[in-house]
């Protein structure tokens, strides 16, 4: 398998095609070495070609201040992973509200699923990364029990290198404050759908379906209450971002 060594030669949606294809199992590295954010490195996770998580400053907080939004953990708690995890860098804070039976694993998997969905999105606008991948399982996508991206998440309407043709010259590398769209409202809507900023009607109404049919409370009528409180958040937002697309 060989990847492109730069992502403004590709997109990462090629370059996610083909590890998919290849049953990759590593780490997708994209590193920034041009422009303000140079030395910002991206890390994608997979298992199988099947994204696991991500770690990167764009698109959604960290696992800890997500569960605090959420109020799985309280903000001392959340204060206390910090701590563990500066004294011990090798802990996940996902094995560790884990391990501390502060959250049950399945939600912790929801959680990252979000993230890693919003995370994504956000890193289909940058433009120009140096590429690398390295082969290792990722042990930490195992501990928090996190059901991986379907390969109709992460690839389906990802930018692809065909559709750079006669597309006008882009930045370098991603600014956080360029919006991926003027409308800021449209923005976090999408990204609540996991749709790339060109997504139309039908997009919206395709993966509104899909996602809804998951998420629904009756589906889940004998869940634990802590992750049947997190399916019925996440219902609402999906429901309010499909509203606000399509009214």
């Amino acid at each position: 398998m060989n990847l492109c060594g730069r992502l403004s030669l590709t997109t990462l949606g090629d370059l996610l095609g083909s590890l998919y294809r290849s049953q990759a199992r590593g780490t997708l590295e994209l590193i920034e070495d041009k422009g303000p954010f140079s030395g910002r490195v991206h890390r994608l996770h997979l298992d199988d070609g099947r994204l696991r998580f991500i770690e990167s400053p764009l698109g959604a907080e960290k696992l800890g201040e997500l569960l605090v939004g959420r109020r799985f953990i309280s903000r001392a708690m959340h204060c206390d992973l910090l701590a563990r995890l500066e004294a011990d860098p090798t802990i996940t804070s996902g094995k560790y509200v884990t391990d501390s039976h502060w959250v049950e694993p399945r939600v912790v998997g929801q959680v990252v699923h979000e993230q890693t969905s919003r995370r994504l999105i956000a890193l289909f606008q940058l433009r120009d990364a140096r590429v690398a991948f390295r082969v290792a399982r990722p042990e930490s996508a195992r501990i928090v029990g996190n059901v991986p991206l379907t390969a109709e998440e992460f690839l389906h309407k990802s930018p692809r290198a065909r559709d750079r043709q006669d597309t006008p010259e882009r930045p370098s590398a991603f600014d956080d404050s360029v919006a991926v769209s003027v409308d800021s409202h449209r923005r976090r809507a999408l990204l609540v759908l996991g749709l790339p900023p060109h997504a139309n009607t039908t997009d919206v109404k395709l993966a509104f379906r899909r996602i809804a049919s998951r998420l629904h409370p009756d589906r889940h009528l004998v869940a634990p209450e802590n992750q049947r409180e997190l399916l019925r958040q996440r219902f609402a937002q999906v429901t309010q971002a499909y509203h606000l697309l399509t009214g």
